[in-house]
């Protein structure tokens, strides 16, 4: 349908990848969208989109072989990055979101077992701006 994202706007990746705190048992993350983010001691051909530090460190999708499924154009979405350690996968929820001023990550829950589930909220989240209802 032509629907294109650009998700790298909805962040401010000047300091490199995105920490993401807030699992209820510790655990913290990393994540990047424009490139793989380095998870000392995982051995894999393919680097992680995301890493999880729990007892040791994880990835938890790879960053080269994302699903993205358009869920309203324009308006929700998510991406899924599979091939993680040990059948790890990730899901990111986009929503945009006119009351919510500065982007936000948050945790949402490991569920089902070893697929991590995260929600990006903002106003404009990288959508093309005929699409950026909120601008």
């Amino acid at each position: 349908n032509g629907t294109s994202v650009d998700i790298s706007k909805a962040f401010d990746l000047s300091n490199g990848p995105l920490l993401i705190k807030g699992d209820p048992r510790g655990f913290t993350y990393w994540y990047s969208p424009l490139g793989g983010v380095s998870c000392p001691g995982v051995s894999t051909a393919a680097q992680a989109a995301v890493c999880q530090k729990a007892d040791t460190y994880y990835s938890t999708g790879s960053w080269d072989s994302p699903l993205w499924i358009m869920e309203t154009r324009g308006v929700s979405w998510r991406i899924l990055y599979p091939d993680g350690t040990k059948w790890r996968i990730t899901q990111f929820n986009f929503v945009v979101d006119k009351t919510v001023e500065t982007t936000t990550i948050k945790f949402i829950s490991e569920s089902p077992y070893e697929q991590y589930n995260f929600e990006v909220r903002g106003k404009c989240l990288g959508q093309q701006s005929s699409l950026c209802q909120y601008n």
